[in-house]
């Protein structure tokens, strides 16, 4: 797995604090689980990665946003549209829900009326990632008060020289006073949510200062995790170990998830950046008619048979999960 929870047992009691007993919930995590390692046709969804921002601030150096001559379509998703979305998501049972893709979700101008939809209309789980620049504190409060379930802040360095060097854009010190602030209006209330979790991409310029990292925030935040680097941009790499692919592997996105990017397109992975299987268009189809459609179901029968050569987005896939590793 990319995804590496430091102290899984300490992260643990600190989701089940926030959360509660909410037998929901429970049901919801281990449907993903399970999917995680079995290919089953589920009626809808579990998860929606809603991208409310293609455009990003930051051009950090692993990220295809770092490269002037990457193209892609930047901008925000049609407010309209999301808001047709997530009531839709709430009519079908859709658990959870994710406002954020390949950009910074701060950019989007009603980031907050989406969870605050969201959470009024009964997802269980809402969340998004974000690189905490634009993490104000008048919009830290607003965001708390709407009932944001879970906020996933990158922050890819214990220092300011090794941090700014790869999140080029980003001020260090406003990053951390702005995480700070979230961690202290929340406690200061007594509020349960969101749940605060802090990631760091190994790489090899940073893995000196993963250990700092994780001193300098474990007793503050609730989850601590590190992500192996993956090459979306086929540039030199900053892999800590170079491990080589042995064979293609079961993937589970296609099972239990669906992605729409800022163009409103519906996607069969999150990380088809740059929608190289389109599934389905959500100006024109419901979430429910796109989940169970011919192009999605294609896809999936190409993954079980291990021939992702077939499925654009799959053939080049820069995920780990996708492959077997020596």
């Amino acid at each position: 797995m990319p995804y590496h929870e430091i102290n899984f047992l300490r992260s643990s009691f600190n989701k089940i604090k926030a959360i509660g007993f909410n037998p929901k919930y429970f049901s919801y995590r281990v449907k993903w689980n399970f999917l995680g390692k079995y290919p089953f046709q589920t009626f809808v969804p579990i998860h929606i990665d809603l991208e409310t921002a293609s455009a990003c601030n930051l051009r950090c150096t692993m990220c295809p946003h770092g490269y002037s001559d990457y193209k892609m379509t930047k901008g925000v998703l049609d407010f309209d549209l999301a808001v047709k979305i997530i009531k839709e998501c709430s009519v079908i049972g859709v658990s959870s829900l994710k406002l954020s893709g390949r950009g910074e979700a701060l950019l989007h101008p009603n980031l907050i009326d989406m969870v605050e939809l969201a959470k009024s209309n009964g997802i269980l789980d809402v969340m998004f990632n974000t690189n905490a620049l634009l993490l104000s504190e008048e919009k830290t409060r607003y965001l708390i008060e709407a009932g944001i379930d879970l906020i996933i802040i990158s922050v890819d360095g214990a220092t300011k020289e090794t941090y700014e060097s790869i999140r080029i854009g980003s001020n260090y010190e406003k990053v951390v006073n702005n995480i700070d602030y979230l961690i202290r209006y929340r406690n200061e209330n007594k509020k349960q949510k969101p749940l605060i979790r802090l990631q760091f991409v190994k790489m090899k310029e940073n893995l000196h200062e993963l250990d700092a990292f994780y001193r300098q925030w474990q007793e503050k935040v609730d989850v601590i995790a590190n992500i192996d680097y993956s090459n979306r941009v086929k540039q030199e790499s900053k892999a800590v170990t170079e491990l080589q692919p042995i064979g293609r592997n079961y993937c589970p996105h296609p099972w239990r998830r669906l992605t729409v990017n800022a163009s409103g397109k519906a996607l069969m992975c999150c990380v088809d950046w740059d929608g190289k299987y389109v599934v389905g268009d959500c100006y024109q189809e419901s979430i429910k008619k796109i989940w169970q459609g011919t192009k999605i179901k294609f896809g999936r029968k190409c993954i079980i048979n291990l021939e992702h050569n077939k499925v654009p987005s799959c053939r080049d896939c820069f995920s780990p999960i996708s492959y077997k590793w020596k």
